[in-house]
């Protein structure tokens, strides 16, 4: 009886290891995600700036070049 009873409780504190490891590698997923999140928001602003910036060149109305006479 005794010997199952140290058994038990060496697979307990394996269990807890394992549990202990996969707490730990939940937290370094849930900061990748956080990571990848913020990496997204920042695409988005600047896929923002880059339209903004074609809208206000395409506005832009470009007529003949100027005629230079010279000095």
């Amino acid at each position: 009886m005794r010997e199952q009873a140290h058994v038990i409780q060496k697979e307990v504190r394996l269990l807890l290891d394992d549990v202990v490891r996969l707490e730990q590698r939940t937290s370094n997923l849930k900061s990748h995600f956080g990571n990848a999140e913020k990496d997204v928001l920042e695409i988005e602003i600047s896929t923002k700036k880059i339209t903004s910036r074609a809208a206000t060149i395409e506005k832009v109305e470009v007529g003949d070049p100027p005629v230079w006479d010279g000095p």
